[in-house]
Formats: C-alpha cells, sequence, structure tokens
C-alpha cells in the first residue's frame, strides 16, 4: 500500500531529499534505506483576470475621487478635478477580489487612461483635470478608457502604446456646467486677497512694520476663506486646493536651465531678502527690498491658461498669476 506524502508548494523551487528505510518490527534494525531526491515546484499564482480588474476598479464605491477634498464624487454630476483608479488604489481596494491582486504595480502592469475629449477632461496620470462648460451651456458627457498592458522589462514608461493590451474598460462621466453666483464668489475674494497689504501680511512672520524689517520673512502657499476674512495655508499637509494658491514665476521645467533660483517668492536684492525661503541678512544700511509673486484661483485659473485665446474666456483673466508685491525696509548696520 502507498504511503501518502503531504508536500506543500513553497513560492520558489525546492529540491528535496527523501529517505526510505525499511526495518524490523520490535527491533528496530534497518534491513534497507534508500535515498530519493524530488523537485518541488512553486506554487504557481492564480491567473489575474484584469478586464474583471478593470470592471471592479472603475465600478468601486470610491472610484472617482474628489481631487481637492477626496470625498466620492458620482460618475453623473462631475464638478471639479477627480483622481481615477491607479495601481496604489486597486492593491488598497480590490484586494477582496484575490490575492493575486495585492501585488499590482505600475512597473510591471501599468494602467493609463484616455479622455474622449481633452477639451473637457484631460488626463495627466492618475488625476482628471476637469474643465466645465461656461454657465448657461448644457452639462457634457465624457468617455474615460482605462487600459491594463504588459510592460516590456526595461523599456520606459512612454512606450505605453506598444506594451502587450491586457484589458480595456470605459466609463462615462457628466460634467455639469460652472454656476455663475460660484464664479462671483471667487472672484470677490480675489479682489479680496491679491493687494499689497494682504500679501505683507501673509509673509511678514515676526516682523510688524515694513519698514523696519529685523526678522526672517515667511512665505505661505495658499490663501483660504476664514468666516468673512481670510487665513494663510503654510504648510502642504494644510492645503485646500479650492482657493488662491502662490503660482510659478518661471516654468519649473526652465529652472536647471536658468539657474534661478527662485519660484514663489523673488526678491529685488537677494544678497539682503533670499528669493524663495525669504531670509534676511542684515545689510551695511538701510536697504528697501521690494518681494513679489503671483497669485492664481486654484478653481478658476486653470481656465484662462487653457482657453485665454477664446474670448468666452476673457473673464478669467483675474483669476489667473495676478501679480501682487511689496516693499520693505531691512535696517542696516549703519543706519
Amino acid at each position: 500500500t502507498p504511503y501518502p506524502v503531504t508536500v506543500t508548494l513553497p513560492q520558489t523551487e525546492k529540491t528535496v531529499k527523501l529517505t526510505g528505510t525499511i526495518a524490523v518490527n520490535g527491533v528496530g534494525t534497518i534491513c534497507a534505506s534508500k535515498e530519493f531526491t524530488v523537485t518541488v515546484k512553486a506554487a504557481q499564482a492564480a491567473p489575474v483576470d484584469y478586464t474583471k480588474l478593470l470592471k471592479a476598479a472603475l465600478t468601486a464605491q470610491n472610484a472617482l475621487r474628489d481631487a481637492a477634498t477626496g470625498e466620492t464624487v458620482s460618475k453623473d454630476a462631475v464638478a471639479g478635478d477627480v483622481f481615477v483608479p491607479s495601481a496604489p488604489f486597486i492593491r488598497d481596494n480590490l484586494s477582496n477580489l484575490g490575492p493575486e491582486y495585492k501585488h499590482f504595480y505600475n512597473d510591471k502592469t501599468p494602467i493609463q487612461f484616455t479622455s474622449s475629449d481633452p477639451s473637457v477632461i484631460t488626463i495627466n496620470g492618475a488625476r482628471a483635470t476637469v474643465y466645465r462648460p461656461l454657465p448657461g451651456d448644457p452639462a457634457k458627457k465624457v468617455t474615460l478608457t482605462a487600459q491594463i498592458r504588459l510592460r516590456t522589462e526595461g523599456a520606459p514608461p512612454a512606450d505605453f502604446d506598444q506594451f502587450t493590451l491586457l484589458a480595456e474598460q470605459s466609463i462615462e462621466l457628466t460634467v455639469l456646467p460652472m454656476v455663475q453666483s460660484e464664479i462671483d464668489a471667487a472672484a470677490a475674494f480675489m479682489k479680496k486677497v491679491c493687494t499689497s497689504d494682504v500679501y505683507w501680511e501673509g509673509i511678514k512672520d515676526t516682523n510688524t512694520a515694513k519698514d523696519d524689517i529685523t526678522a526672517n520673512l515667511h512665505g505661505f502657499m495658499e490663501i483660504v476663506p476664514d468666516g468673512d476674512g481670510y487665513r494663510f495655508v503654510y504648510l502642504s499637509k494644510d492645503r485646500m486646493y479650492q482657493y488662491v494658491e502662490v503660482d510659478d514665476l518661471i516654468d519649473t521645467s526652465d529652472i536647471d536651465q536658468t539657474g534661478i533660483p527662485y519660484n514663489k517668492f523673488r526678491s529685488s536684492n537677494n544678497a539682503v531678502i533670499t528669493h524663495q525661503n525669504l531670509l534676511v541678512t542684515k545689510p551695511e544700511y538701510d536697504s528697501k527690498i521690494t518681494i513679489d509673486s503671483l497669485l492664481t484661483h486654484s478653481v478658476y485659473g486653470k481656465y484662462y491658461e487653457k482657453f485665454k485665446d477664446n474670448a468666452a474666456y476673457a473673464g478669467f483673466a483675474k483669476f489667473y498669476k495676478q501679480p501682487v508685491s511689496v516693499t520693505v525696509t531691512v535696517k542696516g548696520e549703519k543706519g
């Protein structure tokens, strides 16, 4: 009668030596012995059904998340930028499909979205930038198509279209038109905060007077409403991405080429007040220094940036890269 041997498949192939013996009952004397060498194959992961994976990702309750708040967005009522399902989203939210879905990485099986109408929705990685119709215009329907491909080993991500297609699924989004009252409220807030006095209030730190700078200044990241007033956001973790942000003074892609040491805050004299981080070095004599930035509305500035050549969007210029500045005096050693 064959003697059963239990085999547990390992994660990697293993070679195992089995020793069989024959002995006299009750005495223990070995009459014969023989060794057997066997190779145990590695456990094979269950095949991944990528079509099932994409369907689950696009129909998950939180498949679309507001890019500013992180809240779930209905595909039938899109009113702002959204995050679409990505590799981390699949790993974190679809593990219930089976253990084979826990190891989903963009370096092996990248996922990519395309938009049927880039004038309404453009895709940048896992972020869908949404351009709503003008107030009074009808809602627009846009189809986003997701593909999962098998990345060729060593190939750059830009070769995505050359990789083997594993699955493709689409989802239709309805983008709602903008609301005029919301645009008017944003314009009023821009007008309130895009002033020299507010800018000074945001960067002054412990200094109390523009004509008596004795300590470092402090750049902010965003200005957000606070009741009927406003407040400044200095840390990335506190940003709301819905109001007024400090925009780039220059194209960040050109920084390395130009060597320009500023991007958000510019000083007229870097030796006394440094660009960007606004550190103060006491000069020999009192020195007047001008600091300047550009302010853009996080929600409405993008419309002018994209459609500035369209007369229908001329009114959105007030939301895009509005210049603000303040002139201060840094006290010198010799007055």
